[in-house]
């Protein structure tokens, strides 16, 4: 894989720069909306859920501090899935008359949501540090968290974007799971706050560790390397089997597309 993206990597970049520019920069609007979106996000949630609904997090007045942090995790991770299913089919003259391997494909979706998580993270860690919080620490508890992240949307990137290509309700079905998933994953609450027989059954959610990691980091400035280590192994051993998986799958997509 590491060796595919070093012999194609120039054009595999040129491909993530348009895909941003494309997205982000192709009106006036583009760059003043990727940062407004977060900023726009932290307000109306925290004038919602703790105004409003009077929601808290125990023992801590960051309630919408740690409701951006969970989204964050979240909304990078949707992105990508959510834009895998079609990626191939609106890809097919790329995949079919460019050198550019078909594994590196998905990859283009992962290292944009980069850009969009970044500029969301760099503002709740400034504004973390304006109440004295220690922007190293944050910096240094959020990366492991952070190759969490772009493991897992590599993941999903390959596995729904070979799929996508004969399954062509995917996308939908991956939007509302992605709907269902975003209410029974600690985001506007938190775990110790569910009763504790609903507990065991958020747990068995990859999704609770993922925005806990996020939200203890960005939030807190903590990082449990124990879990961190748990969800790592369990996310290498998933990752190889979905590898292997679309690798075995990707030739046979080329004569369908």
């Amino acid at each position: 894989m590491f060796k595919t993206l070093k012999q194609s990597g120039a054009l595999f970049w040129q491909l993530v720069r348009l895909d941003v520019r494309t997205r982000y920069f192709n009106s006036r609007l583009g760059l003043i909306l990727l940062i407004a979106q977060p900023l726009t996000l932290l307000v109306i949630y925290s004038w919602v859920f703790g105004e409003l609904m009077q929601l808290r997090h125990t023992a801590s007045e960051h309630f919408s501090e740690y409701l951006l942090a969970g989204l964050i995790a979240f909304n990078a991770l949707a992105e990508v899935l959510t834009r895998a299913p079609s990626l191939l089919l609106e890809r097919r003259e790329l995949l079919l008359n460019t050198p550019l391997p078909a594994v590196l494909i998905p990859w283009i979706v992962v290292a944009s949501s980069l850009l969009l998580e970044s500029i969301s993270v760099v503002l709740l860690i400034v504004w973390m540090s304006m109440q004295d919080a220690n922007f190293w620490l944050i910096l240094f508890c959020y990366l492991p968290w952070l190759f969490m992240r772009l493991l897992w949307s590599s993941i999903g990137a390959a596995l729904f974007s070979v799929l996508g290509v004969v399954l062509h309700d995917l996308r939908q079905a991956v939007s509302a799971v992605l709907g269902i998933l975003l209410l029974v994953t600690p985001i506007f609450y938190r775990l110790e706050q569910v009763p504790s027989q609903w507990q065991t059954i958020l747990l068995c959610n990859p999704l609770t560790y993922l925005i806990q990691g996020y939200q203890q980091a960005l939030v807190l400035g903590q990082f449990d390397w124990k879990v961190w280590l748990l969800v790592l192994v369990s996310s290498l051993v998933v990752w190889g089997l979905c590898w292997n998986m679309a690798q075995s799958l990707l030739p046979k997509v080329r004569y369908v597309l």
